[in-house]
């Protein structure tokens, strides 16, 4: 998939993005439905942003080869929705990373955001 077209929907700052980059991947699109965390990722070099909402992706119809999903289903209202629509899109592949509910990982996440202001308190884990 490295010189095909790659779209990672819930990109947030572009970590993920920026290891695509450095792994050799053509510079796959990041979309995020926020604007400041898309700040953060053009601050990073990346170039390929498109604000906008998981739910409704502005791609048209097998428009991209691979979506990637990392850590974002847990931050949508509607993950199945969003899935359908990366189906949509995508013309070979969908990727989706998740932390597991159950993980070490994911418990320290959820115990921390009780005492400090944490965007995984709002997260539904799967």
């Amino acid at each position: 998939l490295k010189e095909k077209v790659v779209l990672e929907v819930g990109s947030g700052t572009g970590m993920w993005l920026k290891v695509l980059v450095e792994k050799g991947f053509t510079e796959p699109i990041g979309l995020d439905i926020s604007a400041d965390m898309l700040k953060v990722a053009k601050k990073k070099g990346l170039r390929r942003l498109v604000l906008g909402d998981a739910h409704r992706l502005p791609f048209s119809s097998n428009s991209v080869d691979a979506v990637l999903f990392v850590t974002s289903l847990e931050f949508m209202r509607e993950p199945v929705k969003a899935l359908a629509e990366a189906v949509r899109v995508s013309r070979e592949l969908l990727v989706v990373a998740f932390l597991n509910r159950r993980s070490l990982l994911c418990t320290f996440r959820r115990i921390k955001a009780v005492f400090i202001e944490s965007v995984y308190a709002g997260a539904r884990f799967l």
